[in-house]
């Protein structure tokens, strides 16, 4: 019983200590001047990279050596040389389902609120419906264009 007890203080007395041990540990990421970030991505993938002369090339991914970068955009195939690559981008698409949804419950509640005051008093919700189910549908329209950007991520980026 004893025993029991001594490890239940001991187990009390540590799990305050947990958070300042787990919070010293760092996670290390990926260097972004690394090369080998670039060849862990899957062909076709689609690629940003910005040259050192700041133009800006697009392309889904063919092949990568250790000193050259192949992209392919539509049926021709640009080489781009390691040196010559400033920054690359991991071009992502994101679903626009929860923008639109909420885009839509967004636009539902503000026409039916300025529906709701239009309509007053009397007894008649046509203008709340009416207005509701157009806020709902600008609200979609509106959501669907804000959520389906697509999301760049810098992989590599030459120093």
């Amino acid at each position: 019983m004893k025993s029991l007890s001594l490890a239940v203080a001991v187990a009390l007395m540590t799990l305050p200590a947990r958070p300042l041990i787990l919070s010293a540990q760092e996670t290390t990421k990926p260097a972004l001047s690394e090369w080998t970030n670039i060849k862990n991505i899957p062909p076709g993938d689609e690629l940003s990279v910005v040259l050192r002369n700041r133009e800006s090339v697009k392309g889904r991914l063919n092949s990568v050596s250790d000193t050259t970068l192949i992209l392919t955009r539509g049926k021709s195939q640009l080489d781009v040389n390691r040196s010559d690559a400033f920054r690359i981008y991991r071009i992502i698409p994101r679903s626009a389902k929860k923008a639109t949804l909420v885009g839509t419950g967004i636009g539902a509640a503000i026409g039916s609120g300025i529906g709701a005051g239009i309509a007053g008093i009397d007894d008649e919700g046509w203008p709340i419906v009416l207005l509701g189910g157009f806020g709902a549908g600008l609200g979609a329209i509106t959501g669907f264009l804000i959520g389906s950007r697509k999301l760049q991520i810098l992989i590599f980026e030459n120093t």
